[in-house]
């Protein structure tokens, strides 16, 4: 298709539009300022040796080729990202991974991961499919399954499940902050915090791989 377009069919004489983007809205020459200040820096990825290399691999995806952080992760008012990777800290573990998993609690981590599709049913897998038996992927997301998901290997779906799992565990073990159980004691509702509810109605997959 490329070669026919660019051989085989005749270019027509058309000007481009013009932008219609109205001041000061069209001015381009703020993004540099904003591009210094908030861009991140690129850096190679570097693989740890002590961690599980299913879980690497899943790391890779999700962090880097994925990015999936661009939009699972919260914004501040100036629009940057607050965490693009698992080093950022709890900004990328409990935000990231909560929009990623439709709001669950974290003890439900394995449940959520198998309706998003991150593990086989008879209904497929939504990644590579884009559907299931409960509901499909729309906006945005549906264009990273038609260009992308869709083409990874079962490994590298396992990959990716394993590695969220491994977040949302770090996230329920993660203590509260000082001064949020400080606030709950000046207003008088010093609350002990229950455990998340159990999900038991689909099995999970394991959060590591399994070993000889």
């Amino acid at each position: 298709m490329y070669a026919y377009f660019m051989h085989g069919v005749e270019p027509v004489n058309v000007a481009n539009k013009d932008t219609d983007i109205p001041w000061p809205l069209s001015m381009r020459w703020p993004l540099a300022f904003w591009r210094g200040i908030f861009a991140p820096t690129p850096s190679d990825f570097v693989v740890n040796p002590q961690v599980d290399p299913v879980l690497e691999r899943g790391r890779y995806l999700v962090e880097g080729t994925g990015h999936c952080g661009a939009c699972h992760t919260p914004r501040s008012l100036t629009m940057q990202e607050k965490a693009l990777s698992e080093s950022e800290g709890d900004d990328y573990r409990r935000a990231a991974m909560r929009r990623l998993t439709a709001g669950s609690p974290p003890a439900c981590a394995a449940k959520t991961a198998t309706v998003w599709g991150l593990e086989r049913s008879r209904a497929g897998r939504v990644p590579q499919t884009g559907r299931n038996d409960k509901s499909v992927v729309f906006g945005g997301m549906s264009d990273v399954v038609e260009h992308s998901l869709q083409y990874l290997s079962d490994d590298d779906i396992t990959a990716i499940a394993r590695y969220l799992k491994s977040l949302r565990r770090a996230a329920a073990n993660r203590p509260q902050p000082r001064w949020k159980t400080a606030w709950r004691k000046i207003c008088g509702r010093v609350t002990t915090v229950k455990p998340a509810p159990r999900c038991t109605s689909i099995t999970a997959l394991p959060a590591t791989a399994p070993t000889a």
